[in-house]
């Protein structure tokens, strides 16, 4: 027989020395050396006793030579006296194990094998034990997803016989967040660095895993730029280095920021492009109200409808701008407070529309009613005003009663903007003027019944004949 290792004589416990052996019981062996295939214990008498070693190779077990350990006793086999660990489907030695772990309330490491109603079936070496949902951990996680993993957990409790082991995960891990807490109050300040994990993603942010203390990354944080999707700058697991925003122990809230570590776009936007400065940029978006510009620098400018350039109504911005276009724009307004930048468009030329003149009378649809005046367009696309003042029922109820939206009405030309594409109107000079054009259309006709050759321009006519 070959022993490994050498007896610490004076700490050895004291083996009761016995000379009936029950197949089937329990005994208390000394572990005093091992082999290729055996592992020898002292049995308390000149002989010694056997344990298959693949028992401890199999199992979970890490054991000193001069260990006490359970076994029960299987019978005498070649003049040795044999033993097993397995009882009941699990070993002693993990058991035993896991009575210890109990006892000193010290980790024990185990592996999720399935889920179970209630909680989780988890193996800590050839024992199987149970942990409950609201012991694995954090709220959210998906059960299914921890399934293979190992983890460490603390006992809770044990049946006398081995069975019914209850574990927990969450306990551990709040107190190594408690612990990690403790240390970040320390050293976790505002304005400070840190590096954590990102958790999970949201719509409106980011859970950053700081080691077991978690903390919240606002999207507005992410980055100086407009962050339309979160997961365009990051993905779960990824390591990120922040900065500390806030840190409220009372409320146990930590806000990080990642664009704090960068420089502001917008500073160094501000000091290259003045008021009414030109500059180029990319249609990102086009929507009913305006586009939004993409900058130098990742930033995004506004450009409102009525700064288009455009010089008529246009239902349909699509149909003049294209995302992805490339633009020239003047800036009219860098607002660090509110981080906007105002844009306009270049000016355009002007369109080539067919204008009334002054006093013409022109036929028109009404666009919007406001509170002093209505908003038309006449049949060519052109945008007139007809203030309150030269409107023929003028007043809130009077509007109300007699215009609508889409209502066919005739008006004056007082003015004309073509610089904004714009006409001044009157509605109430309407009947003076189609009185006027009545008159001198009967005035014709009276003088072609008195003259013979009608008219004075026919007569002259005449006579260049």
């Amino acid at each position: 027989m070959i022993i490994y290792g050498r007896l610490k004589v004076e700490e050895l416990k004291e083996i009761k020395v016995r000379t009936n052996w029950q197949i089937g019981e329990k005994y208390e062996l000394r572990i005093i050396g091992k082999s290729k295939e055996f592992v020898y214990v002292d049995c308390g008498d000149k002989k010694e006793g056997l344990i298959d070693a693949r028992e401890f190779q199999e199992g979970s077990f890490n054991f000193d030579e001069d260990q006490i350990i359970e076994a029960y006793y299987v019978g005498v086999f070649g003049g040795f006296r044999h033993f097993t660990t397995l009882h009941k489907g699990f070993s002693t030695l993990d058991l035993k194990r896991i009575r210890e772990a109990y006892e000193e309330k010290r980790p024990l490491e185990g592996k999720v094998v399935k889920v179970k109603k209630g909680g989780f079936e988890v193996s800590v070496g050839s024992v199987n034990c149970f942990c409950p949902y609201s012991h694995m951990g954090e709220k959210g996680e998906n059960p299914d997803n921890l399934v293979g993993k190992v983890f460490n957990f603390r006992v809770l409790s044990i049946g006398e016989d081995g069975g019914n082991i209850l574990l927990s995960r969450r306990i551990l891990l709040e107190e190594e967040r408690e612990k990690r807490k403790g240390e970040l109050r320390n050293g976790l300040l505002q304005g400070s660095k840190i590096t954590g994990i990102v958790e999970r993603i949201t719509g409106s942010g980011a859970v950053i895993d700081l080691g077991g203390l978690k903390a919240y990354l606002p999207r507005s944080e992410v980055s100086w730029t407009y962050v339309r999707d979160m997961r365009d700058f990051l993905k779960e697991g990824m390591v990120v280095e922040a900065m500390v925003k806030e840190a409220d122990w009372e409320k146990e809230r930590i806000i990080l920021s990642i664009r704090e570590l960068t420089p502001d776009p917008l500073l160094e936007f501000a000091k290259k492009f003045e008021k009414e400065s030109r500059a180029s940029g990319i249609i990102s978006k086009v929507l009913p109200s305006g586009l939004w510009v993409k900058l130098e620098g990742g930033l995004e400018g506004f450009v409102p409808l009525s700064k288009l350039g455009l010089k008529r109504k246009v239902e349909d911005l699509t149909s003049f701008f294209k995302e992805g276009e490339e633009v020239e724009v003047v800036v009219l307004d860098v607002d660090l407070g509110k981080r906007r930048i105002l844009l306009t468009m270049k000016e355009e030329e002007p369109l080539n529309l067919p204008y009334p003149e002054i006093g013409d009378l022109v036929e028109c649809v009404i666009q919007k009613i406001l509170e002093r005046g209505i908003i038309v367009e006449t049949s060519s696309g052109i945008e007139g005003y007809i203030p309150e003042g030269e409107l023929n029922f003028p007043g809130d109820k009077a509007k109300s009663r007699h215009y609508r939206v889409g209502m066919k009405i005739k008006g004056v030309v007082l003015d004309l903007d073509k610089k904004r594409g714009r006409l001044l109107m009157s509605e109430k000079r309407v009947e003076e003027v189609e009185e006027r054009k009545a008159y001198e259309t009967y005035k014709e006709k009276i003088e072609k019944e008195q003259s013979p050759l009608g008219t004075l321009g026919e007569l002259l006519k005449e006579t260049l004949k």
